[in-house]
């Protein structure tokens, strides 16, 4: 895993905030930033190496299908499970656990919330 700083920027082009991601290559980073609350634009670096700018972030002109946010939910929690084991530090091993339990506790509040609002007309053939 490597260490990647997003920073995200004011109206006026400056560091207004900077978030630590962890990710293990670019790629990955790239992936997590646009989640980030980057709404005058964002920059991603490596140590000195700069990765990527994105710029400000849109509103969504489509809603976020509750059905890929559950799924992404239940994919971020396996990924902090499986760090979590394998990070040689305790305090990671104790930090991304306990991520890994907040995002399946999102996750089954997101899953109940999708049930209850169903179609019941839908299972019926």
């Amino acid at each position: 895993m490597a260490t990647y700083r997003a920073y995200l920027l004011e109206e006026t082009g400056h560091v207004a905030s900077r978030i630590d991601l962890e990710c293990a290559d670019d790629e990955a980073a790239k992936e997590r930033v646009p989640w980030l609350p980057h709404e005058h634009g964002a920059e991603l670096w490596a140590l000195d190496r700069l990765i990527a700018v994105f710029g400000p972030t849109a509103q969504r002109k489509q809603p976020i299908d509750p059905t890929e946010k559950l799924e992404k939910l239940l994919a971020d929690a396996e990924d902090c499970t499986l760090i979590s084991k394998l990070a040689a530090d305790p305090a990671k091993r104790e930090r991304f656990a306990r991520l890994a339990k907040r995002f399946r506790r999102m996750a089954r509040t997101l899953d109940t919330a999708i049930k209850a609002n169903a179609d019941p007309n839908a299972s019926r053939s």
